[in-house]
């Protein structure tokens, strides 16, 4: 056990920005029919159209614009896409990522609240926790809770601020970073810019008494800065929840500037700042369910640690980078984004929300000192967590006579720190302690050091195929001081993990509309927090996947489709035991993830299309068989979408979709110990949305109407499992589905 404090990293700079500026040559970007060169953006400042979310949207031609998800032919792993046209038309406007992505294959979401109205619950990619893959937003991770890397997706960017969602269901190549690239990564992109200026109001109302306004402004061009461009988005969204008890209050801004200096450099910032505070459920129990409702959730009852005036989180989170991407020379390419990023969190809840445990009784400490009769007073718990995390993401790419070269690395440093008290939330959230001394239950600080550098070939042996090897290194230093109750005592530890990650991959384009490609690459996990045990510190290894994945793409003017087969081996699982109140975590063997998934849109007559996927998968532990929880046997998606150009008038567009979501059986909980089965069953459920809008141009100024119904079968299965009360006896707390609500959204563009 190392007790050294690991060095802070300073985030590199841009490698010879200042001759960058001045170089010429090409424009950095990616052929549509050369996946062998690597994609770092484009380099000049080129945008479309003259409109802001307003603006009448691409009218589709062929099968693969119509599909609100879909393949590529460049893909090298099992690659998803929903484009910005798809989160104009279908989504809920108050919707995140992570509820985007369910309509693509093996994924599921659930959103007990309604339709993006809170954090993640039980997102997940082919089984993969959200904990077990990356976030990135162009191209930078979205750092997750710090304890366990869960991403925070109702905090950070609203729907307005995303310009298109890639989920990669693969560890991808060595250039794909990140803390968790164990079960794949997910890729927002920010807004494109436009050419001419535009200002936008747009406005959202519907159940749950939710309202979302906002404006978006673009400069558009400015001549007299050489072609800069800025764009301001300013959002305000309140509402209740389809869940007792529950609301939001969010408050979000961003900003995107674009300069380019020269015909080949561009230096863009950004900059995203929100603030959010949500009344937060934590599951029901059945015996509540069947009492009070499928919406149960908090109470009004101050005497009830399920009180909704005792269960609330406050957010504020800030995300912030500068980017230089230039053209070097005609084949050497750079891109370098310096970032910092915040996330403030303060927690209160009920010691045991939704459970039967009683409240205080006899005589207690208020702030460590002062003897107090607490009897009948609502125990709970409030906790502060803050992180700053800065970092660097610098990419090379050189092309040669043979293919492209490729260099780059990723370098972060996060500071962590947390404390957490016991209150008395009938006093005001007064600290209170059964003995004279410290009210805090844990107040540690950890330090994460990250680095990632990669290398690796793209090579063209024949003019359709390209074969890329790759090597990435993982270096992750941790180290946690103070007293931390999740190992029960005092500690001043550090330690590092070293991993390499190869990656070998193939595209094939048999012809200009079909391609098949391969992929073997190692994924990996950086140890979560948690695994900071006194005795056990040393002896847990970092948990890996070696992932095999074949699949192909069609993509016809009428249909386009794309499948694949996937086999992933789970090593080093981590598993736990408590004994005396003390937490230990090991090392319990590894598992088995395979399937098939299958996506596709077929181009029906009078501008219809039928959209589909599906996936059959399966998990398995190696030491009994028993199947890994939060994997769905099955999932799928079915859709009929209509898309019509100059419907009543020229300029218009008229759109509609009918779209459900299937996820099969799965389970709550899981083990690995021999003998023991898998518990907490869930049943399969559906989710069927529509969507329909109408765009239209009077006198230069762009109208867009749009209604969603959500959940239009008002289904209300129980969708997740969300953990257990505070025994004896301890019972499980389960989410059920939002139910039927219905959205209005309006914006006008001039």
């Amino acid at each position: 056990m190392t007790r050294k404090r690991a060095k802070r990293i300073i985030p590199i700079a841009a490698i010879s920005v200042i001759s960058s500026l001045a170089a010429g040559g090409m424009a950095v970007g990616q052929s549509a029919s050369d996946p062998g060169r690597e994609d770092i953006g484009t380099v000049r400042a080129t945008g479309s159209g003259d409109g802001g979310p307003a603006a009448t949207p691409d009218v589709p031609q062929t099968a693969a614009q119509f599909a609100p998800s879909g393949p590529s032919l460049n893909q090298v792993e099992p690659t998803s896409t929903l484009k910005s046209e798809m989160l104009q038309k279908v989504i809920v406007p108050t919707e995140n990522y992570n509820d985007i992505i369910r309509l693509t294959p093996s994924t599921q979401d659930i959103s007990p609240v309604g339709p993006g109205l809170q954090q993640d619950f039980g997102e997940s990619i082919r089984g993969m926790q959200y904990t077990q893959f990356s976030v990135l937003y162009d191209g930078i991770p979205i750092p997750g809770f710090p304890i366990n890397f869960a991403p925070q997706p109702g905090i950070y960017f609203t729907s307005h601020n995303i310009g298109a969602v890639t989920v990669h269901r693969g560890p991808g190549e060595a250039s794909a970073i990140g803390a968790a690239t164990f079960g794949g990564y997910v890729d927002l992109s920010s807004p494109q810019l436009l050419n001419k200026p535009s200002a936008t109001a747009y406005g959202t109302a519907g159940s749950f008494g939710t309202t979302l306004y906002g404006v978006q402004a673009q400069t558009g061009s400015i001549s007299e800065l050489n072609g800069g461009r800025l764009m301001l988005d300013l959002e305000n969204e309140d509402a209740g929840g389809a869940t007792s008890g529950t609301s939001t209050r969010r408050r979000n801004g961003f900003l995107k500037y674009e300069q380019p200096i020269g015909d080949n450099t561009v230096v863009t910032v950004v900059a995203n700042l929100d603030h959010t505070f949500t009344a937060t459920p934590y599951g029901a129990t059945l015996q509540n369910i069947q009492a009070y409702g499928r919406n149960f959730a908090l109470n009004n009852d101050p005497t009830s640690q399920s009180f909704l005036g005792y269960n609330h989180d406050d957010y504020t989170t800030d995300f912030e980078y500068v980017g230089v991407k230039s053209q070097l020379t005609d084949a050497l390419s750079i891109d370098n984004k310096v970032y910092t990023t915040a996330y403030y969190q303060r927690s209160a809840h009920g010691l045991n929300v939704g459970g039967a445990g009683p409240n205080l009784s006899g005589t207690y400490y208020l702030n460590g000192t002062t003897p107090v009769d607490l009897t009948g007073d609502v125990p709970g718990v409030y906790t502060k967590y803050y992180f700053r995390n800065t970092g660097d993401v610098l990419r090379l790419a050189l092309d040669t006579p043979y293919g492209q070269a490729r260099a780059g690395i990723w370098a972060e440093h996060e500071s962590f720190t947390t404390s957490t008290v016991q209150t008395d939330d009938t006093r005001d959230f007064v600290a209170y302690t059964t003995a004279p001394g410290s009210v805090f239950t844990n107040n540690y600080r950890s330090n994460l050091n990250t680095l990632q550098p990669y290398v690796e070939f793209a090579w063209k042996p024949l003019p359709n195929l390209t074969v890329t090897a790759g090597l990435k290194y993982s270096s992750v230093t941790r180290t946690l001081k103070g007293s931390a109750g999740l190992t029960g005592a005092a500690q001043d530890v550090s330690q590092s993990y070293n991993t390499p990650l190869p990656s070998l991959d193939a595209n094939w384009q048999l012809t200009k509309w079909a391609a098949v490609y391969a992929q073997a690459a190692r994924g990996y996990e950086t140890p979560n927090l948690n695994l900071f045990s006194t005795t056990q510190l040393t002896a847990v290894n970092p948990s890996t996947t070696n992932s095999f994945q074949v699949g192909g793409v069609i993509n016809r003017p009428g249909f386009s489709l794309g499948s694949d087969l996937y086999y992933i081996q789970y090593q080093n699982y981590v598993s736990s035991s408590t004994v005396g109140g003390f937490t230990t975590f090991f090392n319990q063997g590894g598992a088995v993830y395979k399937g098939i998934e299958v996506e596709g849109t077929v181009k029906l007559p009078h501008d219809f299309a039928f959209y589909g996927n599906g996936s059959l998968n399966s998990s398995a532990y190696d030491s009994n068989g028993n199947v890994l929880a939060q994997t769905p046997r099955r999932t799928g998606a079915i859709g009929l979408i209509y898309d019509r150009g100059g419907a009543f008038r020229d300029g218009d567009n008229l759109y509609g979709s009918l779209i459900t979501k299937f996820v099969g059986p799965q389970y709550g909980l899981d083990t690995a110990a021999v003998g023991q089965a898998d518990s907490i069953p869930i049943k399969s459920y559906s989710q069927v949305d529509l969507a329909a809008g109408y765009t239209f141009t009077v006198e230069n100024r762009k109208l867009m109407f749009k209604v969603n119904l959500y959940n239009l079968m008002d289904d209300r299965s129980i969708v997740g499992y969300a953990g257990a009360t505070v025994g004896p006896p301890s019972q499980p707390l389960y989410f059920t589905n939002s139910g039927r609500s219905l959205f209005f959204s309006l914006a006008a563009t001039i």
